[in-house]
């Protein structure tokens, strides 16, 4: 599924190249992104001796600019935008982008909570980390300590993956809480396809930043219209997972409370037997 929901994403962002790029030009005007690379610029290619010995600071800075930067409002607002490519060929900037300054203010609040919320999460996993790694001595023991919290702070961020196109698609039908403890959920019984996702992701960002000279160019250019389309993909392949009909299923959630979650698969149900 995870080679299918690639080339899914590199024929659909191909497609439509130079909406996506515009995307991606919208979605760096965020401070984030900008001090993202101007700590790669002015610290790793310019101060690489101050690196040396660093590395664990390295990349928990990384991860935690990575963890909340998708929330800032142009960032957030292509997303929700880059879906109208996916639903529609042959579109124009004109209906890309309309209505793009009024989501925009609808975006201040959410991204305000939204980036509390990962911001401090992710500075507490990382505190854990960090406090682990300092009291214990021993080595083994650390490491599978340190792997451990490096694959629940995977976890959560890899939520994101599956908390944008849930939000994105179902705006209307489902509240920013709800989309979050569902998309938590459907991490949770995804993670060989979601973790690997976010790996992929951080890769495709890590390389974009560390080619010389081009590194500007490209990770503005290409960044995050291919990412919006990756997370794209993945939604409609959760879909296509729990919309497939089987012989048992087991219930999504072990909750009796009705699920907005669940009401919205079941919805698409009917949809493609309709059809």
């Amino acid at each position: 599924m995870v080679v299918r929901l690639f080339k899914n994403a590199i024929v659909r962002w191909w497609k439509n190249i130079n909406l996506c790029i515009i995307g991606s030009l919208i979605s760096i005007i965020n401070p984030f992104f900008l001090l993202l690379l101007a700590y790669v610029n002015n610290i790793i290619f310019q101060n690489y001796n101050l690196l040396k010995g660093r590395g664990l600071e390295v990349s928990l800075f990384l991860f935690f600019i990575i963890s909340i930067m998708n929330f800032f409002p142009t960032t957030f607002v292509i997303s929700l935008f880059q879906k109208r490519i996916f639903d529609k060929d042959d579109l124009n900037i004109k209906d890309f982008l309309s209505g793009f300054f009024k989501k925009l203010l609808q975006t201040i609040l959410p991204w305000l909570g939204l980036t509390l919320f990962f911001g401090i999460t992710s500075l507490m996993i990382m505190f854990i980390g960090g406090f682990y790694s300092q009291v214990i001595t021993e080595i083994i023991l650390k490491n599978i300590i340190l792997l451990f919290v490096f694959y629940i702070f995977a976890i959560f961020i890899s939520t994101q993956y599956v908390f944008f196109p849930l939000y994105v698609y179902e705006e209307e039908k489902i509240k920013i809480s709800n989309a979050i403890k569902f998309a938590m959920e459907i991490t949770l019984r995804n993670q060989h396809i979601v973790i690997p996702l976010f790996l992929i992701d951080f890769i495709i960002l890590m390389i974009l930043l560390l080619i010389p000279y081009l590194n500007i160019v490209l990770s503005t250019t290409l960044y995050f219209g291919f990412s919006n389309s990756l997370k794209l993909s993945l939604y409609h392949e959760l879909i296509r997972k729990y919309t497939e009909p089987k012989k048992a299923k087991k219930p999504l959630t072990k909750t009796s409370n009705a699920s907005p979650w669940r009401e919205l698969l079941e919805s698409k149900k009917e949809m493609i037997k309709n059809k």
